[in-house]
């Protein structure tokens, strides 16, 4: 029988199957012209398919297919769950009831601080440590610490001058990974920093400044697709097909609708409380002017005269138009005249100061008091 399926060129990161000798039909039948029986995945383990139910159960649909006749009835026995258990029992096996948590567990640390010390020492590193511990009795450095300051050295070169491999006459000195060990927990390490310093620069030399921690290759130097050790491939970008562009360019065109919809609501939005408080602000206005109007009919009632008045005079610029038309009266004739003894007495020069004083003040203006008290009885009236 031919397969139905063409057969695919293997790829290294496709997993493949190992079978043993003992795994494999027999193929003396197969060379005399008889088939084999089909293979049935039985879907359970590979200790468990020798059980007695599961075999019957696999015989008797095998039996039936080859003959064409119907199943039999076999079926491989279960545990019987419909019944149910008392609930004196039940709460006597489970006595605590659960609560769902308000939360789940959250945990922010990185993976490199749960981890910790990524520096794994050598052969090469036990031998000069254990060298160092005897020559130098009181700067004992154990495994562990002896990995954190590899560590601490190793992770400061690497953002300091991370591609030493290209010129080994980059590394840094020792006083650049100095204030390192001032912080704690390698306060009490600094003393035997020094001289683990000179191990890892001997080190680094002799892998001409290639990291001493194996690093995760990429393909970012060298793009090689049968490498199969290389652990990140980026990803190619394809063309987006005319379909997708279309529906793009319609996704934007809908955003940028929606956000020039969001801009005219908004501004609808602030006309609407600029004429609100407007309104309100004429309203405020109305009744003002009419308790001013109920105040003065009970002064005149009541025979109360008030120095402030209560209907203060509004006065506006002239326009351009009559700015022709104005007289300008000079200020020094003016205070020649006040204080012209001969001619006025020192009450008249007063007065005509004081009315000099206020034309000064009054240039640009018109009297439209009369005006202004017509329109708010003209519109008392309306509203009555």
């Amino acid at each position: 029988m031919s397969s139905r399926f063409r057969v695919k060129r293997l790829k290294f990161d496709q997993s493949l199957a190992i079978h043993r000798q003992c795994d494999l039909p027999d193929l003396e039948d197969q060379l005399n012209g008889q088939r084999s029986a089909p293979q049935v995945e039985t879907g359970v383990d590979k200790e468990e398919e020798e059980e007695h139910h599961l075999q019957a159960a696999i015989s008797a649909s095998h039996a039936a297919y080859t003959t064409g006749g119907q199943d039999s009835r076999l079926y491989i026995p279960t545990p019987d769950a419909s019944q149910t258990i008392d609930l004196k029992e039940f709460h006597r096996l489970y006595k605590t009831p659960f609560n769902n948590p308000s939360s789940f567990v959250r945990f922010s640390a990185t993976v490199e601080d749960s981890v910790g010390c990524l520096y794994m020492m050598d052969e090469v590193d036990d031998e000069w440590l254990t060298t160092f511990n005897k020559s130098h009795p009181k700067l004992v450095l154990s495994e562990d610490a002896f990995e954190s300051i590899m560590w601490r050295i190793e992770s400061v070169s690497l953002e300091k001058v991370p591609y030493l491999e290209t010129d080994i006459t980059n590394i840094p000195p020792y006083s650049d990974f100095e204030p390192e060990f001032s912080v704690k927990p390698y306060t009490t390490f600094k003393e035997q920093a020094k001289h683990v310093y000179e191990h890892w620069k001997k080190r680094r030399i002799i892998r001409k400044g290639a990291p001493l921690i194996p690093s995760v290759k990429m393909d970012e130097a060298l793009r090689d697709d049968s490498d199969p050790y290389v652990c990140f491939r980026r990803r190619e970008t394809k063309p987006v097909r005319k379909t997708r562009r279309t529906d793009q360019q319609s996704m934007e065109k809908l955003r940028k609708l929606r956000a020039e919809l969001e801009t005219a609501r908004s501004l609808l939005e602030m006309v609407t409380r600029r004429e609100k408080l407007r309104k309100e602000s004429l309203l405020m206005e109305h009744s003002i002017f009419n308790q001013r109007c109920m105040l003065r009919e009970m002064q005149q009632q009541l025979d109360i005269k008030d120095e402030q008045d209560l209907f203060p005079i509004k006065k506006k610029r002239k326009t351009e138009a009559y700015s022709s038309t104005r007289i300008k009266i000079p200020i020094n004739k003016l205070k020649r005249d006040v204080y012209d003894a001969d001619k006025k007495s020192a009450a008249q020069a007063a007065i005509d100061a004081e009315v000099a004083r206020r034309r000064e003040r009054n240039l640009g203006f018109e009297d439209v008091t009369d005006v202004c008290v017509m329109a708010l009885f003209a519109t008392l009236c309306d509203f009555d």
